[in-house]
């Protein structure tokens, strides 16, 4: 009798452990109890020594789509003008690297970029934002500047200036991310990242913390600090488009919150000798999650133009082409209405809203075209355009007829790519700086 109720009330108090164990351990994950810091190091010791043993890498890594051997493929025609480029991109072992390089893919300066050197002091971000292991976090953008400096954003978490020996010039901790243009008033403009992490705000009705207010900021490229900035939340508001902010919310009962719209670009209009609905100083910005680009006059922060979703899905990169006139980087990561899946570049004109597409690859071979994510743009003085496929590893220069005449893929190793962020054709004082 005595056994058997002693057996009972050990069997009832392992359940009790065992049930208290597995809500505790449920507490440290949802609210970073101790040892939480522990797990978070075995969670990421244990992806590296999984992806070591099945091969499988990340999504910065890839393999060739093709056979394709050579850094660089050169079909431009004689005779070929000479440039450089900026190449923002992951190499080796997990290393980012800021490089430029001539037409033929030869390396002429280098910036090793590494977290853990740039930024020693990590605790303003939350601890679960501490990058732990290389790459720690990544370079969206860079730009270099006239006298030799770049200037580049760890994604969501700094803004660096370093000289052309690699010292740090200013270091700021905005959590800028994205994008980084430098304008024709001479400043940086860059989307920054507001989280709203535990109060309601009263400007934004049913937003439930934590979420990110997306901001539209004005830079200081002398020393990095903040000149003016915008919430694009409430330019929605001001302009009639409120309903923006709420398309994720799937059913009326839920609330939005988190990253509402994915503010992923953000450019100024230097303007055009022929007069159209943009004008110099509109700023153009784009929004992935909600499909949208709209252009804006800061002065007034009235909207001048607007696309929502017209034929395209989770955009990168629009940009100015005339008054009138930009062009889309076409993510298009389902391929479901073009039966295919590929990305595109479109042409839209605020005169008729009507998107078409410029070009677009083939699922396969040589002339095939995808990055589910990411990806930049540049339109070239001779009318090319130069297009960044950043999840392929390569970059490839189109002609006014659509052909492909130079392509740079970024190869680490043997049968292997990394991701590139940007390859950016720089201007000629560029090579007056950084001769060959």
């Amino acid at each position: 009798m005595y056994r058997w109720l002693l057996r009972l009330a050990a069997g009832f108090l392992a359940l009790v452990l065992l049930l208290g164990s597995f809500a505790y351990g449920v507490a440290v994950q949802r609210y970073k109890l101790p040892p939480y810091n522990k797990f978070d190091e075995i969670k990421t010791a244990f992806t590296s020594v999984k992806s070591t043993f099945t091969g499988k890498q990340p999504w910065y890594y890839t393999r060739p789509k093709t056979d394709q051997r050579k850094r660089v493929n050169d079909n431009r025609p004689e005779p070929r003008e000479p440039g450089l480029n900026l190449v923002t991109a992951i190499i080796a072992d997990g290393q980012l690297s800021i490089r430029i390089v001539d037409m033929a893919g030869d390396t002429v300066h280098e910036w090793l970029i590494d977290w853990f050197q740039l930024v020693p002091d990590d605790s303003y971000l939350p601890e679960a934002k501490r990058p732990k292991r290389r790459p720690g976090t990544l370079i969206h953008d860079a730009v270099l500047m006239p006298d030799g400096d770049v200037i580049f954003s760890f994604e969501q978490k700094a803004l660096i200036r370093l000289d052309a020996d690699g010292n740090v010039v200013w270091r700021q901790l905005h959590l800028a991310h994205h994008s980084l243009e430098l304008g024709p008033d001479g400043y940086l403009w860059t989307p920054l990242e507001r989280w709203h992490v535990e109060k309601e705000d009263p400007r934004f009705p049913d937003f439930k913390p934590k979420f990110d207010e997306a901001i539209v900021a004005k830079i200081d490229p002398d020393d990095g600090r903040i000149v003016e900035q915008f919430s694009l939340f409430e330019i929605l508001i001001e302009n009639n488009l409120r309903s923006l902010l709420y398309m994720l919310r799937g059913d009326p009962s839920n609330r939005p919150t988190g990253d509402i719209v994915h503010l992923n670009d953000v450019e100024v209009f230097f303007g055009s000798e022929s007069p159209g609905v943009f004008q110099r100083g509109d700023i153009m910005v784009s929004m992935r999650n909600i499909s949208t680009i709209i252009i804006f006059d800061p002065n007034t922060r009235k909207i001048r133009h607007h696309w929502i979703g017209n034929r395209f899905i989770n955009q990168h990169d629009p940009d100015f082409i005339d008054s009138n006139r930009i062009s889309i980087l076409d993510n298009n990561p389902t391929g479901r209405y073009t039966d295919a899946t590929q990305s595109r570049l479109l042409i839209a004109d605020a005169r008729d809203d009507a998107p078409e597409v410029w070009y677009a690859g083939t699922e396969t071979g040589s002339k095939s075209f995808f990055t589910d994510r990411m990806g930049k743009t540049q339109w070239l003085g001779n009318g090319h355009f130069l297009v960044t496929e950043t999840a392929g590893g390569r970059a490839f220069e189109l002609d006014e007829n659509g052909d492909i005449i130079w392509e740079y893929f970024n190869f680490v190793k043997d049968g292997q790519i990394g991701a590139v962020w940007e390859v950016q054709r720089l201007p000629d004082w560029a090579a007056t700086i950084f001769p060959r």
